[in-house]
């Protein structure tokens, strides 16, 4: 006969797992004995023969009257974990076992991850979460329940939009779940359906060493480019992290939603070629590549050869103890749409407790850990109150929005491979010519290769 492990041992258990996870990390304060024993249903003095044993390992410190305060200090490697409800102990009915693959795999957005789905599943005893993170590692998507990421994520997988339930299926269940949020499913369109639920959105935010820059004041990236060469009566020194977002945000829109289509517009030309000559004089600089070397830009050049540096809002933890400041990025009159959602897929059995979890997700207290973590812009306008990005709540639900990548895996090459680098060669004058033309016609035969053969790798 097998031997049942004491349930203080079961919990010690629980919480090294916890622990390894990141839902607790280094310094981190745990739940007090009181709440562990009611999150659990054991007892006080089963929690404190578990805390004693974690003690014991190094794994965490008492503080007395204080609390119990992590001192795991071990990066989380992207994988899988597991979550369940809080009634651990006793016998129940089945639990449903949800399948989850979240896009993000740093450590420090694994530590959010896990914290919150620690927190969804707390009172939720139907359910079972099996968590995986990271592209690189595939749970295989014929048994995920939902996906959570960006367009390229969610489009990256081999899978079309048939294979999710439409965004809109939150509403058979919870209505109100993005009354008066600043991006909602419907945001969210291509082809004839809403992609997925946002929970989040990325833009760029604009890193430099003097200290005012009022977002506010501009309609726009390149009007406020414009200002800088008036004021310094010099090149503005620019730095753009995507050329897509830029465009996107500039009214540049390659696509026909409706439809899901691409096509190159001549009404670009104008844009083009004032990108072009400031490209040119050194106004705007390095559009197709980031350096790989972050720490030594912002450490050594900003301020110097570069005066403003573009960063993607989950890309800005890197300024972080740095003598800089970091602003919003102006705003046009369009959004580039470049949102993080969950995907609910149509084999899942169970499209209600993933909506639930995007409910969680939507709570003022986790949006707001959210931006502040810098794992995104939040889509709950609460989050952004005191901070220089207030005044997104007011202009971003009135905005058109345009799709920086599509969700769609062969339009995501055609930008990456045609497109970017045919834009880079004419703003190098390594092309003449009528460049949107030369575009159409290398696309048309891009997408026919693509029909005929049935895919691009």
């Amino acid at each position: 006969m097998t031997a049942i492990k004491p349930k203080h041992q079961q919990l010690y258990d629980i919480l090294v797992q916890k622990l390894h996870q990141g839902v607790y990390p280094a310094g981190g304060k745990l739940p007090s004995m009181n709440e562990l024993a009611r999150r659990y249903s054991v007892s006080v003095n089963v929690v404190t023969k578990a805390v004693d044993e974690l003690k014991k390992a190094d794994l965490v410190e008492t503080v007395a009257g204080n609390g119990i305060y992590s001192k795991i200090d071990k990066g989380m490697a992207a994988g899988e974990s597991h979550f369940a409800g809080e009634n651990v102990f006793s016998v129940s009915w089945m639990t449903k076992t949800i399948t989850v693959w979240v896009e993000d795999a740093a450590d420090w957005q694994v530590a959010f991850w896990n914290r919150f789905f620690e927190h969804t599943v707390t009172d939720k005893p139907d359910m079972e979460l099996v968590v995986n993170y990271g592209a690189e590692n595939p749970p295989g998507t014929d048994t995920v329940d939902m996906f959570i990421g960006g367009s390229g994520f969610i489009g990256g997988q081999g899978l079309s939009l048939k294979d999710f339930h439409d965004g809109g299926v939150i509403n058979d269940f919870y209505p109100d779940a993005y009354k008066g949020k600043l991006l909602t499913p419907d945001d969210t369109v291509w082809n004839g359906r809403r992609v997925g639920m946002p929970v989040g959105f990325i833009l760029p935010v604009i890193v430099h060493r003097e200290q005012v820059l009022n977002a506010e004041d501009y309609d726009g990236v390149l009007k406020f480019v414009d200002d800088v060469i008036r004021k310094k009566k010099g090149p503005a020194r620019y730095k753009i992290w995507s050329l897509l977002e830029f465009l996107a945000g500039e009214g540049f829109d390659c696509f026909d939603v409706r439809s899901g289509t691409f096509a190159a517009s001549s009404e670009w030309w104008e844009i083009l070629n004032r990108i072009k000559s400031l490209y040119t004089d050194g106004s705007l600089l390095h559009m197709h590549n980031l350096p790989l070397d972050m720490d030594k830009l912002i450490d050594d050049e900003l301020g110097e050869t570069v005066q403003y540096l573009e960063l993607a809002i989950n890309q800005s933890r890197v300024t972080q103890g740095r003598p800089v400041h970091v602003s919003p990025c102006p705003l046009g009159n369009v959004v580039p749409l470049n949102p993080v959602c969950a995907c609910i897929s149509r084999k899942s059995p169970y499209p209600e407790e993933c909506a639930r979890m995007v409910v969680d997700m939507l709570e003022d207290d986790i949006q707001e850990h959210y931006f502040h973590e810098r794992l995104g812009f939040p889509v709950n306008a609460t989050a952004l109150k005191g901070t220089e990005f207030a005044f997104y709540s007011n202009r971003i639900p009135t905005m058109d929005k345009h799709w920086v990548l599509p969700p769609e895996k062969t339009l995501q090459r055609l930008l990456q491979l045609l497109l970017l680098w045919e834009l880079h060669f004419y703003f190098t004058g390594k092309i003449r010519g009528d460049v949107v033309e030369r575009i159409n016609r290398k696309a048309a035969y891009f997408l026919a290769s693509v029909n005929e053969n049935g895919g691009v790798e």
